[in-house]
């Protein structure tokens, strides 16, 4: 899976994001931890990871339903082996 710096971003903090607090961010918390000055920002950015196989997304109007795929999780586990052992110990 290739993603931008911005993409890989996004896609680790809804994986720290979620294995903290157990669901994952709201819109409002990507922005405000991307620093981004709209929510049409992140909205792209969840547009291109889902695109990318990265993200599955809930319904419309549901707040806080993105779930990583497995091709996600491998592609954490390739960057950053903290996350492998973290998921093996959760």
């Amino acid at each position: 899976m290739k993603l931008t710096k911005g993409q890989k971003r996004v896609l680790i903090f809804i994986a720290r994001y979620t294995r903290q607090h157990g669901y994952s961010p709201t819109f409002r918390e990507i922005a405000t931890h991307i620093s981004a000055t709209s929510s049409n920002s992140v909205h792209c950015f969840l547009v291109q990871l889902a695109a990318k196989g990265a993200i599955l997304r809930g319904p419309k109007k549901s707040s806080r339903t993105i779930t990583l795929t497995e091709a996600a999780h491998a592609y954490l586990e390739s960057i950053d082996f903290g996350y492998l052992l973290a998921r093996q110990a959760g």
